[in-house]
């Protein structure tokens, strides 16, 4: 669980150094540089420091932290630090994934030693990249990079673009949330309801979800990315839904969707240097030529479409009970 911690009460930023300690004298054996200034922090140095602090915790015990400061539209990381016992559990990854969702925030910035090549590396394949090397005395030379959240770039087709990552990213991982408080515990009969002939119910609509983020948003966007405009990639049957089993429950599905849906946010955020490829191409078997932020536009799009679909599914069970207020009533006539 990664939740905030007030660095200004002085257990909680004792915490915080038992984790940084260890940490960074790691990172001190590493580059063979002992004498790193994380090092001699204390607790109430730690206090008045002004960062931000956010912690990873198991059960009641801090295992990671970040800590950063926020001017205009840049976040500044001042630490990022793992408890040595906690190394390679995906901590850090959670920790930077968690801040990259700050509103508001366009670049991020972060310095390491450079010869703190786990540091590096693990920067540069989340995106980050290198602006200069910053010599601070003949024993240690430090790395500074950034990242863009998102990036300006020229369109070639007519229009505004209004396309930002991290905006994108707000709407699809609050989907599995939605629909959970929306259709969890819900009667057969709302579930089972459609509009005529040929349309689907809130239950098939789920099962489509669940079918895209199998097939559909991360499996082409991989495919852009490595093949190009090579070759199209394969079409998709977005019926195919309708053939699955219904013996799964309902409630069971939404806990498969909602399981998808945060593996495939993952994989989006962990791709490196994505937004510098919002314009690469690929072939889509019908459309012909479509862009990397065209299909994560739609990602979203879609499931907006589809949440409207729903709540309109829904209303029509009761289209004929509401009598003269339907006038009124504009989702009964669609």
């Amino acid at each position: 669980m990664i939740k905030e911690i007030n660095i200004k009460d002085r257990k909680a930023a004792k915490q915080v150094l038992s984790v940084q300690l260890p940490a960074y004298k790691i990172e001190a054996e590493i580059i063979g540089y002992p004498d790193l200034p994380p090092l001699k922090d204390s607790a109430d140095a730690l206090r008045i420091t002004g960062e931000t602090f956010f912690g990873y915790f198991i059960g009641e015990k801090l295992c990671g932290v970040i800590s950063f400061k926020e001017k205009n539209d840049v976040l500044d990381i001042h630490r990022l630090i793992v408890h040595p016992e906690h190394f390679r559990k995906g901590i850090a990854q959670k920790l930077l994934n968690f801040i990259e969702l700050r509103p508001m925030i366009e670049k991020m910035v972060v310095t390491t030693g450079s010869k703190n090549t786990p540091a590096v590396a693990f920067y540069v394949k989340n995106g980050f990249k290198e602006v200069e090397k910053i010599k601070i005395n003949d024993s240690l030379t430090i790395t500074a990079f950034e990242k863009l959240l998102w990036k300006a770039v020229k369109v070639e087709r007519n229009g505004n673009r209004n396309f930002k990552l991290r905006e994108a990213i707000e709407i699809l991982e609050r989907t599995p949330d939605t629909l959970d408080a929306l259709l969890r515990g819900l009667s057969s009969e709302w579930l089972n309801g459609n509009e005529g002939e040929g349309t689907w119910n809130a239950a098939e609509v789920v099962d489509h979800l669940i079918d895209g983020e199998e097939k559909n948003w991360i499996p082409r966007l991989t495919f852009i990315l490595q093949k190009g405009e090579s070759k199209p990639f394969p079409p998709i049957d977005r019926f195919a839904h309708l053939s699955l089993s219904g013996d799964l429950p309902f409630e069971k599905k939404l806990e498969i969707f909602k399981t998808l849906r945060m593996k495939n946010l993952a994989t989006l955020r962990s791709m490196p240097d994505l937004e510098n490829h919002f314009e690469k191409k690929g072939l889509h078997p019908a459309f012909g030529p479509i862009r990397v932020r065209e299909l994560i536009s739609t990602w979203t799009v879609h499931d907006l479409t589809h949440i409207s679909q729903i709540s309109r599914v829904l209303a029509n069970r009761y289209k004929t009970d509401v009598g003269p207020w339907i006038e009124y009533l504009s989702i009964l006539k669609k």
